[in-house]
């Protein structure tokens, strides 16, 4: 089943989440990848468009926080933005890439 969820933007929810993941960003400046004090729980920044990168993605839940992007599973693309996500549940290649961010407007994923 191919789909994606979308989480509504009216309550502030994502506002409040990208205002706090830009401060823990801020305060370690020059990384991209951050591992958080919950195992298995990380978030990804990018300040801006990048090349598609051939990975295998690991059984997870996604969420994007702030800007979009897609994933090439096969011959099925997913593009995503803002408060859409999706979930793994076994480990596949694929392509993916951040389509949307810039410095002021940085990408931020969840997983």
């Amino acid at each position: 089943m191919n789909s994606i969820a979308t989480l509504t933007s009216s309550s502030g929810y994502l506002q409040e989440l990208t205002l706090s993941l830009e401060r823990y960003a801020e305060e370690r400046k020059g990384r991209n990848h951050f591992e958080t004090a919950i195992d298995g729980l990380c978030f990804f920044r990018s300040d801006r468009v990048m090349e598609p990168l051939p990975r295998a993605l690991r059984p997870a839940i996604c969420l994007t926080i702030q800007g979009a992007g897609w994933a090439l599973v096969g011959e099925d693309r997913y593009d995503y933005e803002a408060g859409q996500g999706f979930i793994l549940s076994a480990e596949l290649p694929c392509r993916c890439t951040v389509a949307a961010a810039d410095p002021l407007h940085p990408y931020f994923g969840i997983m």
